[in-house]
């Protein structure tokens, strides 16, 4: 196989930086490598630096492969740094999300699971990120109804725009999981 992922991470900011939206179609061998090399990275406890051609080939595909799952919940769970996180919140919109929808499959309760550690993060990015993914999982982010409402923001936290942001969106969330009347 000849996927260099180096070479379409490449291809994939050039087209970015000509203004173009980048759709990767990898081949089914191609996508487990990624899966391989990803899982690889997350083993070695690699350098944030060294996801970041992965992670931005994984944003930008036009289709998922369900080997890819694990290695984006292994980052989720193990890893802290804030741009490794929002940039791993970012692809399981396609890694997963767009995916199980396009299938009109169950979000992989691995995921969901995962979901609970960057939700508990401190830094307000990665939290406002998670809460995003949260809401695009419809009614199965009813499940971390209990961990989302936990992390509403206080009163004087409020005056902070990043705050104010993630009380805005817990309060979206706490009103579709609310009975209705």
């Amino acid at each position: 196989m000849s996927f260099d992922i180096q070479t379409k991470y490449n291809e994939t900011l050039d087209l970015l930086k000509a203004g173009k939206r980048p759709l990767i179609k990898l081949e089914e061998e191609e996508l487990i490598f990624l899966a391989k090399e990803w899982q690889e990275l997350n083993e070695q406890n690699a350098a944030e630096i060294k996801f970041y051609p992965i992670l931005c080939i994984a944003d930008h595909l036009t289709r998922s492969h369900e080997e890819l799952v694990a290695p984006l919940v292994y980052t989720l769970e193990q890893r802290e740094e804030v741009n490794l996180l929002v940039y791993t919140l970012s692809a399981s919109f396609k890694v997963i999300i767009e995916d199980c929808q396009k299938k009109n499959e169950r979000i992989p309760f691995s995921f969901l699971n995962a979901l609970k550690k960057p939700l508990q993060h401190k830094d307000l990015e990665v939290l406002e990120w998670t809460l995003r993914v949260i809401d695009q999982l419809g009614p199965q982010g009813i499940f971390l109804k209990t961990e989302t409402l936990g992390r509403k923001p206080g009163f004087m936290q409020k005056l902070n725009p990043k705050a104010k942001n993630i009380f805005e969106l817990i309060g979206m969330l706490e009103k579709r999981w609310s009975p209705h009347e």
